[in-house]
């Protein structure tokens, strides 16, 4: 038997008795402890195999490694375990009560049980099984085979004897069950897991009667009268019962041996030795259940009705208990079968309920070392086998690493130098398109005659603005979406290309992935002509192009470097009114922007000179000059050329001339705020540039990460 076992029973033999204990209570305590013990271990087993399972469930990428024979085994070990824990509660020790009729077999079970529970005595004899087991406090109940309806106590009588199946007044077969169930606390046998099965006489369907009743038996009681020998039919129904069940244990009670207190002590001697010479027979050389050693403590010669009623008189239940001479030779027997009974059917049970159950966790321990011996080996290949990965994936990611270090110099270069190239193209582009803005402006042509009304002149500039803006925009995004539209798109497919090279084939398909939406690139123009010439205001007064006014418009243009047409009057007026002395108008380097005012008779002056320029006092005046160096010839001839060109001057403007004159003054300046935000606007088509590669670029980082 397993060390487990001799265990329980060490520890068994070691328990210390309570006053209140019987020393015989000791070998049924056994099977207890016992039971407990093997619920701890099977508690600590199922602890075990629920974490390996909940290891093998909850593991990432546990399939990798963990073959589903292994996981399933682990299953099977759960339910198999959960299947013993459920016997547990079920596994108590069995005793099986067999003899002929009116042997006394109900009348022995009350006796052990210190109670008149069983139907007995004179015509009342068991027609069915009968199971006696504890039940839970005050419970007294019955309860037949196949029904879940529990009866009160008071149908054992009519239930359970012979007499009720004779008058009809019950169906209950001879082979049916019928379960007792009684407080634990109302005796010994019941408080330690005790169940008794009373069954009434042999008869042939006693094969039937062992499947069903007596395969979990862990001691037989053969009840037999003394007044009669051991008969054929007894022996051949152990003979049965050791051919199912190996060395079945064993007792022979001798019952109603009071029957032979009239005899003479010399003959009831030689009686008994005859009884316990057939039964050792019996015993040791047909049923071969024990040793002639052992046979002396299996054979009993007792009176169950004295015992009874004795104990039932010591409880108070009986006045007067009945008694023969040599009645306590007879209890002494009978208390010395219940003391190696209880020996016998504690070490029996435990030997029969969970040295099975012992050998079983062995068994699942084994496997379960096996299962994880089995998954550790496969760990330590896929251990193995992703370090090698590993490895290999490091040089990969390190070399990949290094030819996109590489990979992103060469990007810096190239933007570099499609940043140069943007500049140099844009930049040429603009100035072109500069140039190009007198025949854009030439090509405009307003709807019905011009006029120089001026509700009408702001009209036709702010259409004149929208029109050119139009077309110098179209023009700009033509010239950029030709050669330089094919280079950044050349460039864009060298990096993918690049990118593809460094990740590989594997990975290749996450570019295609990252950029499948992306809008193909164009440049966004924004020349904004309305804002250019916000400032612009026309000068459709007729004015001599050799005047005054007009020569000093052209040298203020000159020096502050805005368009001639921008200046007005009111900007001449407000130069000559910031003229603080004659020293600072002398010094070169002085900004005309920066002056500030000084006096108003500088502005008198200064307005009434351009006056009278423009009236044609300016010509006497310079003629006089040439007249005092010259003579009047020259002074006749010069005069007669300027007057032909103010005269042809003023014949010529008419409607016609102010719309050409409103064009090329509006041309003159646009093409200067051209000039001055042309850096702006090659600016920006770099930044659109640089942006859409800065963003290529990032998605092909994202993609390599």
């Amino acid at each position: 038997m397993s060390g487990t076992i001799a265990h329980l029973n060490a520890s068994g033999d070691n328990q210390s008795q309570s006053r209140k204990t019987s020393r015989y209570e000791e070998p049924l305590k056994r099977f207890t402890d016992a039971k407990n013990q093997m619920k701890d271990i099977y508690n600590d087993l199922e602890g075990c195999v629920q974490n390996l399972s909940q290891f093998y469930d909850d593991g990432s990428d546990a399939n990798k490694f963990v073959p589903e024979k292994e996981i399933q085994e682990v299953r099977r070990f759960q339910d198999s375990i959960s299947t013993i824990q459920k016997m547990f509660n079920r596994d108590k020790m069995k005793v099986v009560f067999f003899g002929r009729t009116s042997n006394g077999k109900s009348t022995v079970i009350n006796a052990m049980l210190h109670q008149k529970l069983l139907p007995q005595g004179i015509g009342h004899t068991t027609s069915s099984f009968l199971k006696v087991e504890g039940g839970s406090e005050n419970e007294k109940m019955l309860q037949i085979e196949g029904s879940d309806t529990k009866l009160p106590i008071t149908d054992l009588h009519r239930l359970g004897n012979a007499l009720s199946a004779s008058d009809g007044s019950t169906k209950i077969g001879t082979d049916s069950l019928i379960t007792v169930l009684y407080p634990k606390a109302s005796s010994k046998l019941l408080q330690n897991e005790v169940v008794l099965v009373d069954r009434v006489d042999l008869s042939p369907e006693y094969d039937s009667w062992i499947d069903k009743h007596c395969l979990d038996a862990d001691v037989f009681v053969l009840v037999c009268n003394s007044e009669s020998t051991l008969t054929q039919a007894e022996k051949n129904f152990f003979l049965r019962v050791a051919k199912k069940l190996s060395r079945p244990n064993v007792f022979i009670l001798n019952n109603r041996w009071d029957a032979s207190s009239a005899e003479d002590d010399d003959q009831i001697e030689q009686v008994r030795n005859q009884h316990m010479k057939r039964f050792m027979t019996f015993l040791v050389d047909e049923l071969k259940s024990c040793s002639p050693h052992e046979c002396k403590d299996r054979v009993f010669f007792i009176s169950a009705r004295e015992v009874l009623e004795q104990r039932m008189k010591d409880r108070g239940e009986l006045a007067n208990a009945y008694q023969q001479d040599g009645h306590a030779r007879r209890r002494a027997d009978f208390n010395n079968f219940e003391t190696n009974f209880e020996r016998l059917i504690s070490k029996a049970a435990i030997r029969t309920k969970f040295e099975a159950h012992d050998r079983r966790a062995r068994e699942i321990i084994t496997d379960m070392k096996d299962n994880l011996d089995n998954v550790t080996n496969l760990a330590s290949q896929e251990k193995q086998r992703l370090k090698l990965d590993y490895e290999l994936k490091n040089r990969e990611f390190n070399e990949c690493r290094k030819q996109f270090s590489e990979f992103e110099q060469r990007y810096r270069e190239q933007q570099q130098r499609i940043r140069q190239e943007v500049h140099l193209k844009v930049s040429a582009d603009f100035h072109l398109e500069i140039e190009h803005l007198e025949a854009i402006i030439d090509r405009y042509n307003e709807t019905g005659e011009f006029s120089d009304n001026p509700e009408k002149i702001t009209n036709y500039k702010a259409q004149l603005a929208r029109y050119v803006d139009k077309c110098v925009t179209e023009d700009l995004e033509d010239k950029c979406s030709g050669a330089l539209m094919s280079r950044i798109w050349s460039l864009e497919q060298e990096l993918y290309e690049n990118v593809a090279t460094i990740i590989g084939v594997e990975y290749a398909k996450n570019i295609e992935a990252a950029l499948k939406y992306k809008h193909p690139f164009k440049f966004a123009i924004t020349v904004n002509v309305p804002q250019l010439v916000n400032d612009f205001e026309e000068d459709l007064e007729f004015r001599f192009s050799l005047g005054f006014s007009s020569l000093l418009r052209k040298f203020i243009a000159m020096k502050t470097g805005r368009p001639i047409t921008a200046i007005n009057r009111q900007t001449l007026n407000r130069q000559f009114n910031s003229q603080p002395n004659l020293g600072q108008m002398a010094n070169p380097h002085m900004d005309p922007r920066q002056l500030v005012p000084d006096d108003a008779v500088s502005a008198m002056v200064i307005s009434y000179a351009s006056s009278v320029a423009n009236g044609g006092v300016g010509v006497i005046i310079v003629g006089f000059l040439i007249y005092q160096n010259v003579g009047w010839k020259w002074i006749a001839g010069i005069g007669g050329v300027v007057g032909g060109l103010y005269a042809l001057e003023r014949f010529r403007w008419n409607n016609a001339a102010k719309e050409e004159h409103l064009k090329n003054q509006f041309r003159s300046h646009l093409a200067l705020r051209m000039k001055q935000v042309g850096n702006i606007h090659t600016a920006q088509c770099e930044n659109q540039v640089i942006n859409e590669l800065d963003g290529v670029h990032s998605a092909l980082r994202e993609v390599v990460g």
